[in-house]
């Protein structure tokens, strides 16, 4: 074992986080035991981190768990890139998988490994015409030749026929080819003209092309300087038998220095290290026929010399896979117990690639050409099962002991099945037949369980089961169940005298699984078996060299439920799977030491599949039936192709408790009234003992035996296991008739009869088309248009020549064919045949045409598939393909708002939206508008097929003009703007669209209006002015000429713009005027006046202005004195009276009067008429009376009155002063002296001395006596 330096690195595929932290705990808990109790393997001493066994661990620890790029910085490990190119320097890069251990040395010899594979390397390349092919060998300069063949048929796959004559041989050029080191294998070749060169790189030899196809490539070893074999990753040696490194890239022309990786493979990698204790620790990888592809991790396996393929079935046993081991009994693996038996090696027939498949690594793209050329699908389809059911001899899935029954279930895009029917818990001692009990589980490799695996290809099918268990036991009385799968993609990894194995391995990844959580399971059995015919190999289920052998056996044994490849601590155990020690290679079978290999001598079966989901239905064992109750079961391969063999089985039974008697039996094997259909020979392969089966032809097509009993005990089973080729001549059906009687039979439950056929297979062919570029891309008229036609054959090879017929429709002009399946025959344009017997898989054709000038819209071309000798036409799905010509185009919408304007001035605002009608993306979309002289907008930089996008823009206004109003838009009474849009397509010139928004214009509508006003204020008087403002309007929306204003009733002024006047729309001609106010306007009560305007355009117009006046009629009288006072009674009083009107309406009929006094002259005679301000004047008199004087005042009233008014009245008042004065005078009216009693006699007088009348006047005297008063009194006196 080598050890890895510092700067090596580590693949790490990528898997779940789950799986990868998994995987280096337990690789951590591993390196703590090997390094003796470190406490985590990353934290290592120094010492021992830097350690070639530590740093060896790590790796392993690295692969194992598919780490990321972290994990590896946690060991302390470099990353690197995927190595270039194909050959040695992919199988061991500088880095990763394969830089360790040792070197896979191509192996030369002629032998022949288990029949099938040679030991001789051959390769293959696929190139396309034109390409270079170029070469380099160690063993070159030393007589080392390599030879490249032409496209043809190599022969079986791993086995080929090496052809007569070369098509070319490294040594026709002098001094090329040779990989001298190790450096110069890692940098690989300079360009093949030597124009360009690389690092370290070699000279190659080189090869174009003359078509695209397969080519083989064979190397061969040096005429001298041999050397030893050391099997040195790091020192490549000249060998006289072997290849230690080797080269083959594919480049597009003799100047690149790009490789084409992924287009060499092989079916065989065939390798020799002269010695054990040499380990490979390298990739290879795989496609299976049905397209799952895989990458296969050797983890430090000890081959010496040994082959590596891979197949659908490994090892076959009676047609089916064997799932064991094949023990050989020599190197080759050829002869030995296995191939006693009648178990034989399947050819390889998988491709083996050196560089990454994986559907979307760096190579998926030249990986897929080659697999296209292989009839391989790029994609694999799932698999699935429907319809499962048992079906027993008891009726539904009731059987009795020992009976059996068939399982019938349909599949589709599978390749094999697996039931297992459960046992469950048996505990010990409870079932002799197993002392140790069962475990309960569905391990088809527990031997109380049953396993049945075989061929099951897309249809129904029926598998007959013995009722035993897979130690040959019967199923007891019980129900139980069985579990039932589809499988596809598999892919068994036959590994040839590997000899050691001691760590494990390899690790399998699947790259494109259904199920990613199987996507790095595989199964193994390295056990002892039974093979179909009875013959045990080894010890049953024990040691596969038979019980007491000494070989140290795998670890551990076998795993038919599944086992994690990449683990590499399994169990706890330190290594991967599948490890064994040894030391010794005796090239034997079963060498019975515990030094021996245990793969030397052997085959060791490895394989990986896709499952359908897991179905479980039920199985019921009832005990034999009351009496005697034969019966019998048949099945037969489902379909077979013609060519190839059919197997089937059939039983008799003796479901009852009484031994049947008189017992007769008869099978027909084929349709006698067909006698086509019925085989030539058959073989048997379980008979029971004692006897003897022969098949009779037809025209009898039956099956009779000898020995047979006439009598079956209860229970009592005869099984039968048969094949036979089917004859390409026979049609079809093949049926199966078995019938058994029993003359003292009384319970008929099982079945007398049963009958199964064989379809003779018929291709179904299923016609696919496709383009690059695809439908779905635009082309452009120069184009060249690639067309591939995928022919997929299933279920059988073409009976008939398939024809197909590629009519290209207008536009098209063919060019030629690129690449097709070597089985095509191609000519014209374009007429494609597959020849009968092209065998299942998918066959394709590849050309070129041209799209023409002639094109128009689209170009379309049309398959038309037939023959191939199919029950049905060939399907055709996308034959017709149509690629839509390149159509640039550009929509504007342009849009105004709003939809329509008033007046002049209106701002419309546009918006612009351009929509991409064509086919092909427009860059730069823009928009211009002569209208719109400020417009701008920020471009569109990509605008998709389909899509809408509106332009962002400034200046996208305009402001509506009179002269557009006055133009009435041209005419047509709209804002007509047309703006144009324009993108760029990827080619050719510019497109553009152009829209126009349409604003409605205002109707024409001349019109004037005139507005007269007052410009002054009143109220006015006569004699005053009035004055006036008359302002004439251009209320229409055009412009007027020959504006006039005029006023009959009033004097026009200055006038504003000067008159006759041209008016815009909303522009005014304003004219002063006057009127001087006449009593008359004020007696009418107001001034109507009228101003008029006109112009060329209108009718005129008129305003009228009354200037309305207060009609305010008033008259006033005024009586004052014209005498003077103070009066006494019988003076006169004289008075002036006038009258005045002060309003401002003339009044008529205006009289004064006074009641208490007389008129004298009016001035002017009454009734008089009286201007505003204009008076009447009377004079009156009154003669004072003493009652004036007594009553203090004489008030006196004068009225005046007219026509107009309402009477009024002034009141004069003349006052007097009241002076009431009363005197008395006593005088003595008798003469004295006089004496007593004399009468003195009085005259005593009172007097009113007053101005005013005295009344209740008394005159008393206490001391006399009063006599008669005159008047009496008390008396009223005047004064």
């Amino acid at each position: 074992m080598s050890f890895i330096t510092p700067t090596d690195s580590v693949h790490v595929p990528a898997l779940g986080q789950g799986r990868i932290m998994r995987g280096w705990h337990q690789c951590a808990a591993v390196l703590r035991s090997r390094l003796g109790g470190v406490s985590d393997a990353a934290a290592a001493p120094a010492s021992d981190a830097t350690s070639p066994r530590w740093r060896d661990l790590a790796l392993r620890c690295a692969r194992a768990t598919a780490a990321t790029t972290a994990l590896a910085v946690l060991l302390g490990l470099g990353v690197s890139g995927t190595a270039l190119a194909e050959g040695t320097r992919t199988i061991h890069p500088a880095t990763g998988p394969g830089s360790t251990g040792n070197r896979g040395v191509m192996d030369l010899t002629t032998g022949l490994y288990a029949g099938v594979a040679r030991q001789r390397q051959f390769l293959y390349v696929y190139a396309q015409a034109g390409e270079v092919i170029l070469l380099g060998s160690r063993n070159r300069s030393n007589g080392g030749d390599i030879f490249v063949y032409d496209p043809q048929s190599f022969g079986p796959r791993g086995n080929e026929t090496i052809p007569p004559t070369a098509s070319f041989s490294c040594s026709s050029q002098a001094g090329r080819g040779t990989i001298a080191s190790r450096a110069q294998e890692l940098a690989g070749p300079n360009s093949a003209d030597l124009t360009g060169t690389v690092t370290d790189g070699f000279d190659p030899c080189w090869y174009v092309a003359p078509s695209s196809g397969i080519y083989g490539v064979r190397f061969t070893a040096a005429t001298s300087g041999n050397q030893t074999n050391t099997a040195s990753i790091a020192d490549p040696r000249i060998s006289t038998s072997l290849v230690s490194a080797w080269d083959v890239t594919v480049r597009a022309d003799a100047s690149s220095l790009a490789d084409l990786n992924g287009r060499v493979f092989t079916y065989a990698w065939a390798i020799y290290l002269t010695a054990n204790g040499r380990v490979i620790t390298n990739n290879l990888h795989y496609v299976s026929n049905d397209g799952f592809r895989y990458r296969q991790t050797f983890q430090g396996l000890d081959p010496n010399r040994a082959v590596f393929y891979a197949n659908a079935k490994g090892f076959i046993d009676a047609g089916a896979p064997l799932y064991h081991d094949l023990r050989g009994n020599n190197a080759n693996v050829n002869a030995g117990p296995s191939f006693t038996a009648g178990v034989t090696a399947e050819a390889p027939s998988y491709p083996i690639f050196f560089s990454d498949v994986e559907p979307t690594g760096p190579n998926a793209a030249e990986v897929n050409r080659v697999l296209t050329a292989l009839a391989i699908p790029l994609a694999p389809q799932q698999p699935q099962l429907t319809s499962p059911t048992f079906v027993g001899n008891a009726g539904g899935y009731n059987t009795t002991v020992n009976s059996g029954g068939v399982f019938t279930f349909t599949t589709l895009n599978t390749l094999t099945y697996e039931i297992v029917i459960r046992r469950g818990n048996v505990l010990p001692g409870a079932d002799p037949n197993h002392p140790a009990g069962c475990v309960d589980d569905y391990d088809p490799a527990n031997v109380c369980n049953r396993v049945l695996t075989g061929v099951a290809l897309s249809g129904n099918h029926a598998i007959l089961w013995d009722g035993q268990d897979n130690a040959g036991f019967a199923f007891p009385v019980g129900s139980f169940d069985f579990q039932i799968v589809g499988r596809n993609g598999e892919i068994h990894f036959p590994m040839i005298d590997v000899e050691g194995n001691s760590d494990g391995g390899p690790s399998l990844v699947k790259l494109n699984p259904f199920n990613a959580a199987e996507a790095t399971t595989v199964y193994f059995d390295d056990r002892g078996y039974r093979t179909s015919g009875g013959t045990v190999i080894g010890d049953l289920n024990g040691h596969l060299c038979g019980a007491g052998n000494l070989q140290v056996q795998p670890t551990p044994t076998h795993s038919l439920t599944g086992v994690d490849s990449t683990d590499p601590n399994l169990g706890g155990s330190g290594h991967y799977y599948r490890y064994w020690s040894g030391s010794n290679d005796p090239n034997s079978d079963c060498n019975s030491s515990a030094n021996t290999y245990f793969g030397t001598a052997k085959g060791l079966d490895l394989w990986a599949l896709e499952r359908s989901p897991v179905v479980h239905e039920p199985v019921v064992i009832i005990p034999p039936t009351v009496g005697v109750d034969v019966g019998t079961m048949a099945s037969v391969t489902p379909a077979v192709v013609a060519g190839d063999t059919a197997y089937g089985s059939f039983t008799f039974t003796n479901a009852g408790d009484t031994t049947a008697t008189g017992v007769t039996y008869a099978v027909t094997l084929g349709n006698p009234g067909v006698p086509a259909t019925c085989p030539a020979s058959v073989n048997f392969t379980l008979v029971p003992t004692g006897v003897t089966a022969t098949y009779n032809p037809a025209p009898a097509c039956t099956i009779t035996f000898t020995g047979m009993p006439t009598s079956l005990t209860p229970g009592q089973s005869l099984n039968f296991n048969f094949n036979y080729v089917v004859l390409p001549t026979n049609p079809g059906p093949i049926p199966l008739a078995t019938v058994i009687a029993a003359a003292n039979e009384n319970n008929d439950v099982a079945p007398n009869s049963a009958n199964a056929q064989t379809v003779v297979a018929k291709p179904v062919i299923t016609v696919g088309k496709s383009a690059v570029p695809s439908p779905a891309t635009l082309v452009n008229i120069g184009d060249t248009i690639t067309y591939t036609v995928s022919v997929a054959i299933a279920n059988a090879p073409l009976t008939s020549t398939f024809t197909f017929v590629d009519t290209l429709g207008p536009g098209l002009t063919f060019g030629s064919v690129g690449s097709q399946s070597p089985q095509f025959t191609c000519g014209g344009s374009l007429t494609c045949t597959l020849p009968a017997g092209t065998g299942i898989g998918t066959y394709s054709v590849t050309y070129t045409a041209t799209v023409n000038a002639a094109a128009s819209g689209s170009v379309a071309n049309n398959v038309t598939p037939s023959g191939g000798g199919g029950d049905n036409p060939p399907s055709c799905s996308t034959c017709s393909v149509t690629h839509v010509l390149v159509n640039p185009a550009l929509t504007l919408t342009k849009s105004a708002s709003p939809a329509s304007v008033t007046q002049a001035g209106d701002v419309i605002t546009y918006t612009f939206s351009v929509q991409n009608t064509g086919n092909v993306t427009l860059t730069n979309v823009n928009v211009s508008d002569p209208l719109l002289g400020a417009l701008v907008c920020t471009p569109i930089a990509s605008l998709a097929p389909g899509a809408t996008a509106s332009l962002s823009c400034t200046g996208n206004t305009y402001t509506v003009t009179q002269g557009d109003i006055d133009g009435n838009g041209g005419g047509d009474g709209d804002i007509d703007n047309t703006a144009t849009a324009s993108g760029t397509p990827p080619s050719g010139p510019a497109v553009s669209d152009s829209d126009s928004a349409e604003v409605t214009l205002p109707a024409t509508s001349p019109a004037l209006t005139v507005v007269k006003s007052e410009s002054s204020t009143g109220p006015y008087t006569v004699g005053q002015t009035i004055s006036y403002s008359i302002v004439a309007t251009n209320s229409g929306n055009v412009t007027l000429h020959g504006v006039l204003i005029s006023d009959a009733n009033a004097t026009l002024g200055t006038c504003t713009p000067a008159q006759p006047a041209t008016l815009a729309p909303g522009a005014t001609l304003t004219c002063a005027a006057t009127h001087v106010v006449v009593q008359g306007d004020i007696d009418a009560g107001s001034f109507v006046n009228t101003a008029t305007a006109d112009s060329d355009e209108t009718p005129p117009v008129t305003d009228t202005h009354t200037v309305t006046f207060t009609a305010n009629p008033a008259l006033t009288v005024v009586k004052s004195e014209s005498s003077t006072g103070p009066y006494t009674v019988g003076q006169t009083i004289s008075y002036s009276i006038v009258a005045t009107n002060s309003g401002n309406v003339t009044l008529h009929g205006v009289l004064i009067s006074d009641a208490n006094a007389t008129l004298g002259t009016c001035t002017p005679a009454q009734p008089a008429t009286l201007a505003p301000g204009a008076t009447l004047t009377c004079a009156a008199t009154h003669v004072v009376v003493q009652g004036d004087i007594d009553a203090g005042s004489f008030v006196n009233t004068a009225t005046a009155d007219s026509d107009e008014t309402p009477p009024v009245t002034d009141t004069h008042t003349v006052t007097f002063t009241a002076s009431p004065a009363l005197t008395v005078v006593k005088s003595e009216s008798s003469t004295g002296p006089y004496t007593v009693g004399q009468t003195i006699s009085y005259s005593i007088v009172a007097t009113n001395s007053g101005n005013v009348t005295l009344h209740g006047v008394l005159i008393s005297d206490a001391n006399a006596t009063l006599g008669t008063c005159t008047p009496a009194q008390p008396a009223t006196l005047a004064p």
